[in-house]
């Protein structure tokens, strides 16, 4: 983005005139080159027009300021009188800058800043929709690592008899599976029980004849 389009955009979302715009624009980078490092302040600048970044000094050393505070610094280098307060042309000049560069270096701008910054430089929707993704990726790695315990846990070693061979089930073992493997079993002997009555009734009748 060069010079023109950026003043005409500040100018337009504030009601600043082209002048005043200008310093909006300078005297915010001023102050945000106080509160992060010279080398993102350089990394900065060298996306910007040569005739903005030749106006903001590269500070030595690093100021730390909530975002009231970096208000306010801007609000007392601010020489024009414009009716617009400093919250207004700074989330303006942002706005722009968000524009007019990467958005890797937004990115470790707002990383430099904090999180305490998201709502003046308008990422809190970012931010949310970047928390949503990483919950939910790591929800899905979660369901992986089930599946994956699931899967690689000892199949179940069921036998039928004394001196029948084993029958090792395929499936992974669980509460689920216990409960279905152990209804055809609990079946069986209420078969059997039945069965059986009929037949020792017969037999306790024989041998009353018998007797």
């Amino acid at each position: 983005m060069n010079y023109n389009d950026m003043m005409r955009n500040v100018a337009g979302s504030t009601g600043l005139t082209r002048k005043q715009a200008d310093e909006a624009v300078v005297t915010t980078l001023t102050v945000l080159a106080e509160t992060i490092s010279a080398e993102e302040t350089r990394d900065l600048l060298a996306q910007l027009p040569k005739s903005i970044r030749e106006r903001v000094p590269v500070s030595g050393t690093t100021l730390e300021m909530r975002p009231i505070e970096f208000l306010a610094r801007v609000a007392d280098l601010t020489v024009s009188a414009t009716g617009v307060d400093a919250e207004t042309s700074v989330r303006a000049v942002f706005s722009v800058l968000t524009q007019a560069v990467n958005s890797g270096e937004m990115n470790d701008i707002a990383d430099e800043l904090g999180a305490a910054y998201a709502d003046l430089l308008d990422r809190t929707d970012r931010i949310e929709r970047e928390e949503a993704r990483e919950l939910a990726e790591q929800a899905a790695e979660a369901r992986r690592e089930a599946a994956r315990a699931i899967l690689e846990e000892p199949a179940p070693i069921m036998t039928s008899g004394a001196n029948e061979p084993a029958t090792t089930f395929g499936e992974p073992s669980g509460s689920a599976l216990d409960l279905v493997l152990s209804v055809p079993a609990a079946l069986a002997h209420v078969v059997v029980a039945i069965l059986r009555r009929p037949v020792q009734t017969g037999m306790d009748l024989m041998a009353l004849v018998r007797r």
